[in-house]
């Protein structure tokens, strides 16, 4: 739409107004150019406006638009067995009432079309190097378990090489650790430093105030500041041991997820933990076996699909 009035003239487009103005009444032989540009912004998204509807609807959500298309399905499938069990009984010559069936799951009526959920018998396996996800396809969120599996062995992580934690310490001839600086040697050091000089720039280039001496603060409280020893029975952060049984021999051959990572280190057998994979590939290093490697691969997904998906029968996925 171009309008002419008071010697403007003006261009309106989607989202868009250009104005012109001219400083003369528009004379038809006379050439012009426009001298002064406008334009309007479109105005963001406004979540308060009542005309929208994004994410305002539990339908819009996938998590709980799949929880009740589960619902419905199991409300149909119930009123389709009540209405069976009700003309059954009429046929047989009992009297009509409300009867309550329950019908098994594992034999379909004939001619019923399935009403459970799409992909409610598939399983979706995803391993990785740390952790394993799995679960049915059907399922909003997938289950985690650790990809790590524990085996019976003369001694644990902890008591190999000589009991020296990793990284190893380095100690004075005595037998007593050096300077905290210096503990895991000159390399280690060098970065140190190298990460402190270049926070202390990064600080005071965002105006942070650093103090000169930060960290002789930090060691005098920590020596003269002894720790707290917290009970087992108050402590929020309290560690569920894996139980074993008195008798070394009546333990399990191996134990997989979670339960593994909470074996205790000096445990009545000793256990290994062995991790198949390995920043995605099959961890060869430290199996000597390839057929251990690949029957710990297959234990710990045998495991989890047992004790997170409750299929404790083989015949049920096998």
């Amino acid at each position: 739409m171009i309008n002419q009035k008071n010697y403007y003239t003006s261009v309106t487009l989607r989202n868009l107004l250009i104005v012109f103005r001219i400083p003369n009444p528009p004379d038809p032989h006379q050439r012009w150019e426009p001298n002064v540009i406008d334009w309007d912004h479109a105005h963001p998204f406004s979540e308060r406006d009542p005309s929208q509807d994004f994410l305002k609807r539990d339908d819009q959500i996938l998590a709980l638009r799949l929880q009740n298309e589960e619902n419905r399905n199991r409300m149909t499938k119930a009123a389709r067995d009540r209405d069976r069990a009700l003309a059954h009984s009429g046929q047989n010559g009992l009297p009509v009432t409300d009867v309550d069936v329950e019908m098994e799951d594992d034999v379909p009526a004939e001619g019923e079309a399935s009403s459970e959920a799409a992909g409610s018998k598939v399983i979706v396996i995803h391993p990785g190097s740390q952790n394993l996800r799995l679960g049915l396809a059907s399922d909003a969120l997938p289950k985690t378990v650790p990809m790590v599996i524990a085996r019976k062995w003369q001694e644990s992580e902890s008591e190999e090489d000589g009991s020296e934690p990793r990284p190893k310490r380095l100690k004075l001839d005595d037998g007593t650790p050096v300077e905290p600086e210096k503990l895991f040697g000159e390399e280690f050091a060098s970065h140190y430093f190298a990460l402190s000089s270049e926070l202390k720039v990064h600080m005071r280039n965002n105006k942070r105030r650093v103090l000169p001496n930060q960290r002789e603060l930090c060691v005098n409280y920590n020596k003269r500041t002894p720790p707290d020893t917290i009970s087992e029975h108050n402590d929020p952060l309290r560690i569920d041991w894996t139980e074993l049984p008195p008798n070394p021999k009546d333990a399990p051959a191996f134990f997989t997820g979670q339960a593994a990572l909470r074996i205790p280190e000096k445990s009545r057998p000793r256990y290994k933990l062995f991790w198949p994979l390995r920043y995605g590939w099959l961890n060869e290093r430290d199996y000597a076996s390839r057929n251990l490697l690949y029957q710990d691969y297959l234990l710990i997904i045998e495991e989890a699909i047992k004790n997170q998906l409750g299929l404790t029968r083989k015949k049920d996925w096998g």
